[in-house]
């Protein structure tokens, strides 16, 4: 199955997830490559899907563009880690994923997965209407 396949179906005919074949490994000095190279979470992003979809099917270009589209909401480091002191005086670090245009972290993928989504639908001049829900819980203490 190709990466738009994929993309598009969402489910095995089982009703089961989609997996790839072989997942691929980024190995620790790759890691500590890009560690150096101080990427940015957009940069990350595009390397990652790069290892799962091929550039005859997808080229960087265009991936770049979607990555970019994708975040373009998002504050410029897209996640924002805070060092906050803990109530036993340790410092640890805050990740907070709730930048997007949702406010969940789900945004992190699926803001991705409609621009991906639109350029494939684009090159067959298709349309599509993608329906979600937020599900929004406030407890009052």
């Amino acid at each position: 199955m190709t990466f738009e396949e994929a993309l598009f179906t969402g489910y095995t005919h089982d009703g089961g997830i989609l997996v790839p074949h072989t997942i691929p490994i980024v190995s620790p000095e790759t890691l500590a490559e890009w560690r150096k190279l101080q990427l940015t979470y957009q940069q990350v992003v595009t390397r990652v899907v790069r290892l799962f979809v091929d550039e005859i099917e997808l080229s960087t270009s265009e991936l770049e563009q979607c990555v970019r589209a994708a975040y373009s909401d998002f504050p410029p480091e897209v996640i924002r880690i805070r060092p906050v002191v803990d109530s036993s005086g340790k410092s640890v670090q805050l990740v907070e994923l709730f930048h997007g245009p949702t406010g969940s972290f789900k945004d992190l993928s699926l803001c991705l997965i409609v621009k991906l989504m639109d350029l494939f639908l684009a090159r067959r001049n298709k349309h599509a209407l993608l329906l979600v829900s937020v599900f929004v819980l406030a407890v009052k203490f």
